[in-house]
C-alpha cells in the first residue's frame, strides 16, 4: 500500500526534473545539433565518453546517432571492455579515452563527454588532448566542472550537486533532443 510520504517523494522528485529541465538552453541544444550534423556531412568521426551511467548514455547516444539520419555517420562509444581494461592496466585509468583518441582521432573530429560533474580526469585529459586537433563538446551536470570549461560547447544541465539521478534522466533526454533535431534536419 501506497503512503502520503511515498508518492510525496516521487511527486518531488518529478518537480524536480522539471525545474531542471527549464533551465536547459534549447538555443545551445539547437547549435550543437546543427554543428554535429555539419560534420557528420563532412564525414568526421564522433567519439562519445561517459563514465558510470553517463558511459550507459555515452553509449546509446552514439548508437542513436550512428543509426537514426539518413546520412553515413561514423560514430563511436570508447568503451570497449578490453581497450578500457587493457589501457588501465598497461598505462594508467586516466589514460581509458586519450589513448583510444590518440590512435583513432583526426583534425577535426569530434569529442562528446558525459559527466555529472565534468570532474574525471579521464574525461579531462580526453579534452585536453581533442582540442588541439579538433572540436569538443560536453554535456554536464552540476556546476559543470572542466567539461564545461574547456568545451567548445557545453550543454549545461544546473542540476544540484550530487543529484545524479536527475542529472542523468535529463543527460539522456538531451541526448535524445539531438538525435531527433538531427534526424528531423536530415529529413528521415
Amino acid at each position: 500500500m501506497e503512503s502520503m510520504q511515498d508518492i510525496d517523494f516521487l511527486n518531488e522528485y518529478r518537480d524536480r526534473l522539471i525545474k531542471y529541465i527549464n533551465s536547459i538552453d534549447v538555443n545551445t541544444i539547437l547549435k550543437v545539433s546543427k554543428f554535429l550534423l555539419d560534420r557528420i556531412k563532412e564525414g568526421k568521426k564522433i567519439f562519445i565518453v561517459g563514465n558510470g551511467g553517463s558511459l550507459a548514455t555515452a553509449i546509446h547516444f552514439a548508437e542513436d546517432l550512428m543509426l537514426n539520419n539518413n546520412l553515413k555517420s561514423r560514430v563511436f562509444h570508447l568503451s570497449n571492455q578490453s581497450s578500457v581494461t587493457a589501457i588501465a592496466n598497461d598505462f594508467q585509468y586516466e589514460d581509458i579515452f586519450l589513448k583510444q583518441l590518440e590512435n583513432a582521432m583526426d583534425d577535426g573530429d569530434v569529442l562528446i563527454t558525459i559527466s555529472c560533474s565534468g570532474l574525471s580526469n579521464n574525461l579531462i585529459k580526453a579534452i585536453e588532448y581533442a582540442n588541439t586537433i579538433g572540436y569538443t563538446v560536453s554535456i554536464s551536470g552540476f556546476h559543470g566542472g572542466y567539461t564545461k570549461r574547456h568545451s567548445d560547447y557545453n550543454i549545461h544541465v544546473r542540476t544540484e550537486v550530487g543529484d545524479y539521478e536527475a542529472t542523468e534522466d535529463l543527460q539522456l533526454m538531451i541526448c535524445h533532443m539531438i538525435v531527433s533535431l538531427i534526424k528531423y534536419l536530415s529529413g528521415k
